[in-house]
């Protein structure tokens, strides 16, 4: 069996520059991604020649 491509998140705060990127190894499903700060995010998502979007509310734990 293959292993699936790793899939590549960047990642940019609303109303900032601030963008950051991370990887999750073996594409998406359950995992855990740490961004620097609370707010608005924008992910943009790429695996495997698909990308998709959507935004997040990340909350201080």
């Amino acid at each position: 069996a293959t292993t699936p491509d790793a899939l590549r998140i960047t990642a940019t705060l609303d109303g900032t520059g601030t963008r950051v990127t991370r990887e999750v190894a073996g594409g998406p499903g359950p995992s855990i991604v740490d961004l620097p700060q609370a707010g608005c995010w924008h992910l943009e998502l790429r695996w495997s020649g698909r990308t998709d979007v959507l935004d997040l509310v990340y909350a201080d734990s």
